[in-house]
């Protein structure tokens, strides 16, 4: 090669800066360097050129013109060009503030305000949930007192029951020593009638007028008799009645004890579950603490990794332009030997005219000095033999680094297929998750089709009762299965935490390996560094001596082929890792989104839940209704009760007055149907002014007014009897 410039093309970047050049090499901006020989060479040159080299100026090629070829070194302007100056480049790049940037420049994605809000996120839905069974404790404890309440109204109506069967036995006794009394009033009276057949036929009128009067009395006691009896009949109905609807009453209560029973136990089961919450809520929020400095220190030592990484990247980019530029210095060198040698031959063929012109001496004395070129050469040519087998040692050394870096590639793409299949295992498990909340779904629709029923049927209150309490029985029992669903989804979700934790330490195990890696990089850069310093160490022999080499073609492209192979190996170790970097970041981002797909199936099924217990507790609010208006109605039965007992206790003493009056003066009849009258109108006031549902009450109290009149009869009698022993 006859020129002294020699561009290699760097596969790189466009824009290089180089540091530690020696003297005034320069490099340019473009896809090309140019490597220049130094001037210190060039002036060495022009010292050792002989008087007669001076003569043949014209035939000879100065490496100074070479130089002027060559463009001015390049340095960069406060705008970001490269400006030529005479000495080396300075590099005033703005470095990477921040691993946003880098990733940014590296082509990564990544979603950083996400990651900073998700345990944030995951905790707010801890504290919600705890929120929310919180309120379930306290409708349940709500619930519990309501039916103490309703248990507590059921013995009172059982203690008024009772009572009210006790006033009827006591009313029963009564009529009973009542008949006794009539059957022997209608002994007494035959016995009369007997009597006053026996009398003499001197008073026949006033007897047969006394008879029909005895007579009518007699029809008139036989007729009370029988409506004693019907009354009698009628209030052992009332209180086999009453019996039946005592046992009615103690079945409910019995109902509402178990209910109470088993409300009991399911605050105390909820207690017991909001404790195991509280629990996990604790190690949930320090995991998330624990993960949240994992991904601190993981963020930042990533960070640092590509920090180095560039650094790295930069250090080897810088040496391997050095070594193109020492390698065309090689060939200019070597262009500059065949020039030398060239010129050698010329000057010995001027030699051999001048020698026979010449005096011998001088001849003489510039063979000697040739042949001491010559030595200087040859040894020049055998240090530059050992750098070239320094280099073959190096380049074996770099073979082996290159066959443990892909051994190590073997083993992170093993990993990342078992990543693969765990993350093939979580979609499985997200489909069975979605499965489940379809089952809850229909669970849901059939549990608002019976409450859609459950409203048609309003209509009757003892069954629907029943119904409600069924219905609210099931959606207690629907309840505790989405809870134990609940239960079962967070395992899951735990679960693929646990799978994202292994992914992670998978990650970094990665990490390690490029790390690794990258240690084998720098042993194989520093020693290229020590061949570069042994190759200076023969350079600045040579400023010394002269500057001429010979190099064989076949060894000059072995080395550039051995560079090239060099340069193709570290790009491709870079370009591994970055796609095992881009792999991980993709295996992240799926992981992540489905944690995200799997919290929002949560939350579906949490609002589920909750629709659920709202239809429950409207259920056992219908049912708290119904037995509400129940309470009332058997609260106005009773209070219609006492008022018929208070009016029952106000008319026989005035009944027993009107009696004796009829019996002084003889009008007993129009008394009597004056006491029915005004017997039937309050009666019929009350009944016009109260519901159907009372008119029942109002008969017996009607047939129960009747009764004083038993007595009063009785009283009669007796008077009758005195004033016969008179």
């Amino acid at each position: 090669m006859q020129s002294s410039e020699v561009n290699v093309c760097a596969e790189s970047q466009p824009l290089l800066g180089l540091r530690g050049v020696q003297d005034d090499a320069s490099c340019t901006d473009s896809d090309k360097i140019a490597c220049v020989t130094p001037p210190a060479i060039l002036k060495g040159v022009k010292e050792d050129k002989s008087p007669v080299v001076h003569r043949l100026q014209k035939r000879q090629m100065s490496l100074g013109d070479t130089r002027q070829k060559v463009p001015a070194p390049v340095s960069r302007s406060i705008s970001g060009k490269y400006l030529r100056t005479d000495k080396t480049i300075v590099d005033t790049t703005t470095h990477i503030e921040s691993v946003k940037v880098a990733a940014s420049k590296f082509g990564g994605s990544i979603n950083w305000k996400a990651r900073r809000t998700q345990p944030a996120q995951e905790t707010g839905h801890l504290v919600l949930e705890l929120d929310k069974l919180k309120n379930k404790i306290s409708e349940c404890k709500r619930q519990a007192e309501a039916v103490e309440a309703a248990k507590l109204s059921v013995f009172n109506e059982l203690e008024r029951t009772r009572k009210l069967i006790e006033e009827l036995k006591h009313v029963l006794e009564r009529q009973q020593a009542e008949e006794v009394d009539a059957k022997e009033d209608l002994e007494f009276f035959k016995f009369i009638l007997e009597e006053m057949e026996g009398v003499a036929s001197d008073d026949s009128a006033v007897v047969n007028e006394k008879l029909k009067i005895i007579r009518e009395r007699h029809e008139a006691l036989v007729s009370r008799l029988m409506l004693v009896k019907d009354e009698s009949r009628k209030v052992q109905e009332d209180y086999d009645s009453l019996l039946i609807e005592r046992d009615i009453s103690i079945r409910k209560a019995q109902e509402a004890f178990t209910v109470s029973k088993e409300a009991e136990r399911q605050v105390e089961d909820l207690t017991v579950e909001l404790k195991q919450l509280k629990g996990v809520l604790d190690l949930a929020q320090t995991s998330c603490h624990d993960a949240e400095e994992r991904k601190k220190g993981a963020s930042m030592v990533q960070d640092e990794d590509c920090f180095t990484w560039e650094k790295d990247l930069r250090q080897a980019e810088e040496e391997l332009n050095q070594f193109h530029k020492k390698l065309s210095s090689f060939e200019e060198l070597k262009s500059n030997l065949d020039t030398s040698s060239s010129l050698l031959l010329n000057l010995k063929n001027e030699l051999a005219s001048c020698v026979e012109a010449n005096q011998i001496e001088e001849a003489r004395k510039q063979e000697k000095s040739m042949q001491e070129d010559d030595i200087l050469l040859r040894n020049e040519l055998e240090e530059r033999r050992r750098s070239i087998a320094e280099m073959r040692d190096e380049l074996c050394a770099l073979k082996v680094t290159a066959a443990a870096l892909k051994s190590e590639m073997d083993k992170g793409k093993a990993v990342l297929a078992t990543m693969q299949q765990k993350e093939a295992m979580a979609s499985i498990t997200v489909s069975s998750l979605k499965l489940e909340i379809k089952l809850s779904q229909q669970e849901l629709e059939a549990v608002q089709a019976k409450e859609k029923e459950c409203r048609d049927r309003m209509v009757e209150f003892p069954k629907i009762l029943q119904d409600d309490a069924k219905e609210a029985d099931k959606a207690k029992f629907v309840a505790a299965k989405a809870q134990e669903e609940l239960r079962k989804t967070k395992e899951e979700v735990e679960q693929a935490k646990a799978a994202l934790s292994t992914t992670e330490f998978r990650l970094q195990a990665v990490l390690r390996e490029i790390e690794a890696a990258k240690e084998s990089e720098r042993l194989t850069l520093n020693a290229l560094t020590a061949s570069e310093d042994a190759k200076v160490a023969v350079n600045i022999q040579q400023h010394g001596s002269t500057q001429m080499i010979t190099l064989d073609l076949d060894k000059y492209t072995s080395l550039i082929d051995k560079s090239h192979r060099a340069e193709e190996l570290m790009h491709e170790r870079t370009a591994a890792a970055i796609a095992q970097l881009e792999v991980a970041k993709e295996s992240e981002l799926r992981t992540l989104s489905k944690l995200n797909e799997i919290m929002k199936a949560l939350e579906e099924r949490k609002q589920t839940l909750l629709a659920t217990r709202e239809q429950a507790d409207r259920a056992i609010e219908g049912k708290l209704a119904m037995e509400q208006e129940l309470r009332r109605w058997r609260e106005e039965n009773g209070k219609w009760r006492k008022a018929c007992e208070a009016r029952k206790s106000g008319a026989r003493p005035s009944i027993a007055a009107e009696i004796v009056l009829v019996g002084r003066s003889g009008d007993a009849k129009c008394t009597n149907k004056e006491d029915s009258c005004a017997s039937v109108h309050p009666l019929s006031d009350v009944s016009g002014r109260s519901s159907p549902n009372d008119l029942a009450l109002l008969a017996k109290t009607k047939k129960a007014k009747k009764l004083p009149f038993f007595p009063q009869i009785i009283m009669f009698l007796g008077r009758r009897r005195l004033k016969a022993v008179k």
